[in-house]
């Protein structure tokens, strides 16, 4: 699924088989890390399918896509800086190749905006950064498997370290106005999402 879209999309730009076939290999072989827990190939397919619920709002649905398959393609969960270093791996490959300025530059965008989650005045880059935090809007069972994943990511930190980290994460956004920037995604995720952060600090 993942593939066969990242191929739709750069075939539309008239990209060989063999650079498509490469820049997919660079992306699975970086999802696929050892210690990527949650940040691998099922997040993207997790994002890919919130997505598709929007895809008919989305103005440049291929920026927004190629963010999503490049979002976190750097991902060391020492740093502070995956979100720059992903996008300028995303700019220096897609600005090799045949794809639009406009669309690489909004892909970029895109991928900084996942830092912060932020209102953006692009609303396509809102669903992304929405469709990012989709996790927390799951059922139970599958966000206290997401988290689990996560202190796994986590795990050079210990315990002590670890909870004041997260409970700094779950405060911030139990504490904004709004998770979800997008009309749609608040509307079906908010509520659920601010539930399972009360729980799950609660645990902590």
């Amino acid at each position: 699924m993942l593939k066969n879209s990242f191929t739709a999309i750069l075939s539309r730009y008239g990209l060989s088989h063999s650079t498509i076939k490469n820049l997919w290999q660079e992306i699975a072989q970086r999802h696929g890390e050892a210690h990527r827990h949650y940040h691998n190939l099922s997040h993207l397919i997790h994002l890919m399918d919130l997505l598709q619920e929007v895809k008919q709002d989305l103005a440049k649905p291929n920026a927004v896509y190629l963010a999503l398959f490049y979002h976190d393609v750097v991902y060391e969960p020492q740093l502070q800086d995956n979100e720059e270093q992903s996008a300028r791996l995303a700019k220096e490959r897609l600005s090799k190749t045949k794809v639009p300025h406009a669309i690489v530059n909004v892909c970029v965008e895109a991928i900084l905006a996942t830092k912060k989650h932020a209102a953006h005045t692009n609303k396509d880059i809102n669903y992304l950064t929405d469709a990012d935090l989709g996790i927390l809007g799951s059922e139970w069972p599958e966000y206290l498997t997401y988290t689990k994943k996560i202190r796994q990511e986590y795990q050079a930190y210990d315990d002590d370290t670890y909870r004041k980290g997260r409970k700094k994460v779950l405060e911030h956004f139990l504490e904004i106005p709004r998770i979800y920037k997008s009309e749609y995604f608040y509307q079906k995720l908010e509520h659920h999402s601010k539930e399972n952060l009360e729980k799950e600090l609660l645990l902590l």
